[in-house]
């Protein structure tokens, strides 16, 4: 591959082996962690400015400060049982020998993707899996631009590696997958989305729990970011994806309930997706085909059977992402309309009983109950934001967004632990972005839940060179 990328993509200030590497860290540590201490800090000693007290009644604000202290308490509770899960819980899994490995089918399905699928199943044939065991099936979705061309060219190119199929017209990324699987025989199935690439041994590393746990239904890759140097929301979403994965997930997979196993990268095991393959095609909702959320969708009906989904830390894909604000929201509201569907979707299974003896079960279920926690209070909130921000001409948001800023230090942290990159400042300019001019999506998402438009599709976000390679 012309683009070179490390498994970390570390970028350090300053050598390792240097004297003063351990004095920079803790500067940078402690400017992390001093940033929103110092907002918060000029703000609630009122050294600058005055909040009008008068918008609410006595009341209101009595209800509210409740509600107030409910969500900090219930979500610093949370994320530090997360942090225990990980510390004390969660454990990459040592990536097999090659004798050892599952044969294995990949399937790209791809819609409008031109040069980029090339680029993806590019990086399959490059990959380090016995090629023996290693199918890779390329399946067209009824796409109106070259994108069947550049799949025609690499099978022809692959000595019969890459198997093409080309569906009649375009019915929808699930059934692509599911001509994909009826069409393999590896008894693990990955499936890798057409504007990804995966460099070295990330799909040994991607199937080696299926070989150590046989109760492993899927497996979650690690998602970072391709088009880092396409502006500056790539950069913060880097930051956002790292902490998504590496601590939302890695919590998850310690007690073996991954909520989400990215369409980007994810592996199931055959048997475990036979049964339903059929039914989560036609899936409906609300009488329309549920077009979105494919793999929120998948990964649910796997934690349904009882299966263990996990989250492989080492397996990192890299993806692109949008590099415009209406980019940004069309991908973002797709999201918060799949999780806000399946959030709900999962209720009966999950709260169905009470198993205080099951570490997973009680797990996913305080999981599941955040979810719906963070679907539910942005709806109100953001009306009251609105409210609060005409009412005090503007105050509300200089009081308000070293909170935001707050909830951006672990997110921080985390990507300067893990890269050593000063972008992991990004969060908190992510934080306040969001807060400022993103806050809508949730609440939209949730009012327009019923729609099932893919909104992105046929979005290009990276040039590439003629041979399909970035």
């Amino acid at each position: 591959m012309k683009y070179q990328l490390t498994e970390s993509r570390k970028i350090s200030l300053i050598s390792k082996k240097s004297k003063w590497a351990v004095f920079v860290n803790c500067v940078i540590y402690g400017a992390i962690i001093a940033v929103p201490l110092l907002m918060l800090l000029l703000v609630y000693t009122n050294t600058f400015f005055k909040f009008p007290t008068a918008i609410f009644p006595e009341d209101v604000k009595q209800v509210l400060a409740y509600i107030g202290i409910f969500l900090t308490v219930s979500n610093l509770a949370y994320l530090i049982y997360m942090f225990f899960l990980i510390k004390c819980k969660y454990r990459e899994v040592p990536t097999v020998a090659d004798e050892d490995l599952p044969s294995c089918a990949v399937i790209i399905p791809a819609y409008n993707e031109g040069k980029h699928v090339l680029s993806s199943l590019n990086s399959i044939l490059e990959a380090d899996y016995p090629p023996h065991k290693l199918e890779i099936i390329a399946v067209d979705d009824g796409s109106t631009d070259d994108t069947w061309e550049y799949i025609a060219r690499a099978a022809a190119e692959s000595n019969g590696r890459i198997k093409a199929l080309k569906q009649p017209c375009n019915m929808g990324k699930r059934f692509a997958i599911q001509a994909g699987v009826n069409a393999s025989n590896g008894d693990i199935i990955v499936t890798i989305d057409s504007d990804s690439i995966i460099f070295g041994d990330a799909l040994k590393r991607l199937v080696s729990p299926f070989v150590k746990n046989a109760k492993v239904g899927c497996v979650a890759g690690n998602v970072r970011v391709l088009n880092l140097d396409e502006g500056i929301l790539p950069k913060m979403l880097e930051v956002s994806f790292l902490f998504s994965f590496e601590f939302v997930r890695a919590a998850q997979s310690a007690f073996k309930g991954v909520f989400c196993a990215p369409g980007a990268l994810a592996a199931f095991r055959r048997s475990a997706v036979l049964s339903f393959i059929k039914e989560w095609a036609e899936e409906m909702f609300l009488g329309k085909p549920a077009n979105i959320g494919e793999d929120r969708a998948l990964t649910g009906r796997i934690l349904k059977n009882n299966y263990d989904v996990v989250f492989q830390k080492n397996a990192i894909v890299y993806t692109l992402v949008p590099t415009t604000y209406k980019g940004l929201c069309k991908m973002l509201i797709r999201w918060e309309r799949s999780n806000v569907r399946e959030n709900f979707l999962m209720i009966p299974f999950v709260f169905n009983r009470f198993a205080f003896n099951s570490f997973k079960f009680i797990s996913i279920q305080i999981t599941l109950f955040m979810q719906l926690l963070w679907s539910i209070i942005p709806l109100f909130t953001a009306f009251l934001y609105i409210y609060c921000m005409i009412a005090t001409l503007g105050y509300f948001f200089v009081i308000a967004s070293p909170m935001a800023v707050a909830f951006a230090v672990l997110p921080a942290i985390l990507y300067y632990h893990r890269c050593k990159n000063i972008n992991a400042f990004l969060a908190y300019i992510y934080s306040l972005f969001y807060f400022t001019v993103l806050f809508w999506i949730t609440p939209y998402s949730i009012l327009s839940f019923h729609r099932s438009s893919w909104l992105t599709r046929g979005e290009k976000k990276q040039k590439l060179n003629n041979d399909g390679r970035v």
